[in-house]
């Protein structure tokens, strides 16, 4: 869930040189194998023709007019991951044994007049963090969850399956959500292997990479990610999709391995801010087992689509923000997103660059997190014991009798968050000073020019908008001259969401030239 700004080449370089280990989970596509031989690339290719730009609403548009089935796009979906995912890409950890027979029923459904709602027969992936009570495991891709299966759906996951979504399967990620190693790879885990960039030989970035390339390379027709600080956000913008890092507490974090609890969240990843608004319909409900969703109360019940207006950014004041070490090719960049928000109707400010010395005001790494992943995973694992370890201190022993094989990067961050002696009252004034420094640095910035968003690439506002729980969206489209994708993103203060999604949507609207990934 956590992943800082760009990285030196040299780290982008180690995604493409992986160590060789033992491990690595292979997709069974033997539940659909009957199914995937009669299903022609002649076929896979007609689909693709009608649905390579479509949207959500584009699918079932299709699926009313009887032109496709539920059955037929997942079935699409699983061809795809095993022609360019399977040992290739590596964005999908865990086929869904069950999906072809939910599509089905789900298509039967439609024959008698019930439809669900907007997601009824849309495949959904979910990153390998969120939990499923069905055949699947969840794993966070760490070789010691190999075998772990969920108590009980997530929360999100049951409001996806009464929304008629087809779990297609888990997507792969940063083991532990990049809580693992100060030394390894965003991307990366036992489980998973490495996850690439389907650009080129591009940082993948994030911990919820698999969500953003699965997405990305027309692997399902959306993804959930989560994020602590950046992780939704930066994977979308190094991938070139659209994605919203909510408003804390507005998404459940329930049965969703943790990091921190104050900053944790799981959010919409999508081709477009259409489909990032659709999804976040289904996703958003209050949760009782989430202290946070009362937070978020005001907010529930929104229609995140009806903000789908072209003329989200007119009249807006939007501040760009520089990151404090923007290198020299950056300028065009900046000059095309001025250029871009500006044709949207935007009024654009520069407001200077993050100085360094505001990274130390915000600072969770040091006591909060640690403290929380240690207690927090520890009653995850508690309450999820089938095949599990109890503990994270037993998570640490299975590793080390094989790390070679299990933590071929190393496991630094869970052996400190073990020996960490923080103590509550410590990790909550740590926390409360990063909130407050965060919230303050954000709403000055917002109150001193009259925005009504700030503007950045990736995931550079990361460390001020996570530990207040504020929301930022990502929206693609720019791209480096080596074609490196680049996202714009807006960030708003607490329950801005709706606003973000229309001002990512007016973006959107005005961008051209998306390019299409490499995956083959």
């Amino acid at each position: 869930m956590g992943n800082g700004q760009n990285q030196p080449s040299e780290y982008e370089a180690r995604q493409f040189n992986t160590p060789i280990y033992v491990g690595k989970r292979a997709l069974d596509f033997s539940p659909f194998q009957a199914a995937l031989a009669t299903f022609t690339p002649e076929r896979a290719a007609a689909i693709a023709n009608v649905l390579g730009k479509a949207t959500i609403s584009d699918a079932q548009r299709q699926f009313e007019a009887g032109e496709l089935t539920a059955e037929t796009l997942t079935l699409y979906y699983l061809y795809r991951i095993q022609q360019f995912d399977a040992d290739k890409l590596n964005s999908v950890l865990e086929l869904n044994p069950d999906a072809l027979t939910i599509a089905r029923r789900l298509d039967k459904e439609r024959a008698r007049g019930q439809v669900r709602g907007a997601m009824h027969g849309i495949p959904v992936l979910l990153k390998d963090n969120i939990a499923t009570h069905d055949r699947m495991h969840n794993t966070a891709g760490a070789a010691a969850l190999v075998d772990a299966q969920a108590a009980r759906d997530a929360f999100i996951t049951v409001r996806l399956r009464e929304a008629g979504a087809v779990i297609l399967g888990k997507a792969a990620m940063s083991e532990w959500a990049y809580y693992m190693t100060t030394t390894g790879t965003s991307g990366f885990s036992a489980l998973g292997g490495q996850v690439k960039n389907p650009y080129g030989a591009f940082d993948v970035s994030g911990s919820s990479s698999g969500s953003a390339v699965a997405a990305a390379a027309h692997l399902a027709m959306v993804t959930v990610g989560t994020e602590t600080t950046g992780s939704i956000i930066a994977p979308a913008s190094q991938n070139s999709i659209a994605a919203l890092k909510p408003s804390v507490g507005l998404v459940s974090r329930d049965q969703i391995i943790p990091i921190s609890p104050a900053m944790d969240t799981a959010g919409p990843m999508g081709r477009t801010v259409t489909d990032v608004a659709i999804l976040m319909n289904t996703l958003t409900a209050r949760d009782p087992n989430d202290p946070a969703s009362a937070s978020a109360a005001a907010l529930f019940g929104t229609d995140f689509t009806a903000y789908l207006n072209p003329d989200g950014l007119r009249g807006r004041r939007v501040g760009l923000l520089r990151f404090v070490e923007d290198e020299p090719w950056d300028e065009a960049l900046y000059a095309q997103a001025i250029e871009l928000l500006k044709a949207g109707g935007a009024e654009v400010l520069e407001i200077g660059s993050i100085a360094k010395e505001d990274f130390a005001l915000v600072d969770t790494r040091s006591v909060v997190f640690p403290y929380d992943f240690r207690h927090g995973l520890d009653a995850y694992l508690k309450a999820n014991p089938q095949g599990a370890p109890e503990s994270l201190a037993a998570v640490i022993a299975f590793n080390e009798t094989d790390p070679a094989n299990r933590v071929p990067f190393g496991m630094d961050l869970l052996t400190g968050a073990q020996a960490n002696t923080s103590t509550q009252a410590e990790r909550d004034e740590a926390l409360a000073k990063a909130q407050s420094a965060a919230r303050g640095y954000i709403q000055d910035k917002l109150a001193a020019h009259n925005l009504d968003f700030l503007v950045s690439f990736n995931n550079y506002l990361a460390a001020f908008y996570a530990p207040p729980g504020l929301p930022a969206l990502g929206v693609p489209g720019l791209y480096r001259e080596n074609g490196e994708p680049v996202g714009i993103t807006f960030v708003g203060d607490y329950g801005t969401d709706a606003q973000l999604i229309a001002a990512g949507y007016a973006l959107e609207q005005v961008l051209s030239g998306r390019r299409e990934p490499v995956i083959g």
